[in-house]
């Protein structure tokens, strides 16, 4: 996939068509309004970013919250399809997002976001099973995250989790929670 195509994903259009009526930023409304149409791709960031006479590093922060209002969108309903995983991967290329991004500057969005996952994930049985698991890794997947910035995140509900009695063997993890 080219980045002047968009993603074959049908709830990237309806969910920016509902993101770009909250956007309160001109340039948000924009490009959430370009996302909406399914009709974006350089060229169109470009011109949108241009016309307001800013760069792409310049609305980093403003990307980075549009894609997450697309997560917060995605997750709802606690799992993510391929098609939704691409087309935040497709964002990403588009927007020009670099590992470490999100967790540089939207740390405590992209830490409320997983926590609220995991709390679902570990309070359903206190098991992690395989879907669970592959669910875990889409989500740092999204954000980039290494595997000690994930287990940051974790560690309070598995901390938690052995609390209220699990086992360690069944909560997808190789060491025990900081203390």
């Amino acid at each position: 996939m080219s980045l002047n195509d968009t993603p074959d994903n049908q709830s990237l259009p309806a969910a920016f068509q509902t993101i770009n009526n909250s956007d309160e930023d001109k340039i948000g409304r924009s490009i959430s309004a370009a996302l909406a149409k399914n009709s974006i791709n350089r060229e169109i960031i470009d011109r949108i970013l241009a016309e307001n006479g800013v760069t792409l590093n310049d609305v980093k922060p403003l990307l980075l919250d549009l894609i997450l209002s697309y997560v917060n969108i995605i997750v709802a309903d606690h799992h993510l399809t391929r098609e939704e995983t691409d087309s935040v991967l497709y964002l990403k290329r588009l927007f020009k997002i670099r590992e470490g991004d999100f967790y540089t500057l939207r740390y405590f969005v992209i830490k409320d976001i997983i926590q609220k996952e995991l709390a679902v994930i570990y309070r359903n049985d206190d098991q992690i099973d395989t879907d669970e698991s592959l669910y875990k890794v889409d989500l740092q997947d999204l954000f980039d995250l290494s595997y000690d910035q994930f287990l940051e995140f974790k560690e309070p509900e598995i901390r938690s989790a052995l609390e209220r009695g699990s086992d360690i063997t069944d909560l997808d993890t190789v060491r025990y929670p900081k203390i």
